[in-house]
C-alpha cells in the first residue's frame, strides 16, 4: 500500500508539472532523479513477488527491513519533485537544490537496505561486478547530494543512469516461477 501511495505521489507531481509547464522553469536533473525513483518503485514491486517463496518465517528485523524500503521510496517520491505549483517551487532547479536533493538520501538508504536484503535473503555475493554495481547505486545519490557543481551532479547522474540500466538487466530475473 505504501509503495502504491509513493507511485501515486510521484506521478501526481509529474502530472502537476506537465499541467503547469508554462509556469515552471523545467530542469532535467530532478526529472531524471524522479525517473530513477519510479524505476526503483517498480523494481521493488517486481522483487517482492518472490518473497513468499523465500520467506517461510518472518522476524521483526526482516519485517522492519521490508517495511523501511517502501517508506524510503515514498519519502524519495514525495521530495524529488514539488507537489504543488507554489511560487517558490516554480523553478525546478532551485526546488531540487532546496528540497529534492533530500530524496537522494532516501534513495541511497533504500539502495543500501536493498543490498543488505539481497545479501541476507537472496544470498547475493557482493564480491563481483553485480555486487559492485549495487553498492555504487547506494553511493552515487549521496555524491550528488553533496556535489555543489552542476557538471559534477550531471556526471554522477549519468553514471547512475547507466548503472541502473545495466544492473536492472543483469540482476533482475526475467520471470518468477
Amino acid at each position: 500500500m505504501i509503495l502504491g501511495i509513493g507511485v501515486t505521489r510521484l506521478l501526481s507531481s509529474a502530472v502537476m508539472i506537465v499541467r503547469n509547464r508554462t509556469d515552471f522553469q523545467l530542469d532535467l536533473l530532478p526529472l531524471a532523479w524522479s525517473a530513477f525513483v519510479f524505476i526503483a518503485q517498480i523494481q521493488f514491486w517486481w522483487a517482492i513477488i518472490e518473497l513468499s517463496t523465500i520467506m517461510k518465517a518472518w522476524t521483526l528485523a526482516s519485517f522492519l527491513a521490508l517495511l523501511s524500503m517502501p517508506l524510503l521510496l515514498f519519502i524519495a517520491a514525495a521530495l524529488v519533485l514539488p507537489h504543488e505549483p507554489r511560487p517558490r517551487d516554480l523553478d525546478l532547479r532551485d526546488s531540487f537544490q532546496r528540497d529534492g536533493r533530500i530524496a537522494l538520501i532516501a534513495l541511497a538508504l533504500y539502495n543500501s537496505i536493498a543490498c543488505a536484503v539481497d545479501a541476507a535473503w537472496w544470498s547475493r555475493d557482493f564480491v563481483n561486478l553485480q555486487g559492485a554495481m549495487l553498492i555504487a547505486l547506494a553511493i552515487l545519490p549521496v555524491l550528488v547530494f553533496f556535489a555543489s557543481r552542476r557538471w559534477v551532479q550531471w556526471s554522477i547522474t549519468a553514471a547512475y543512469a547507466l548503472l541502473l540500466i545495466v544492473s536492472d538487466i543483469e540482476v533482475s530475473p526475467s520471470a518468477y516461477s
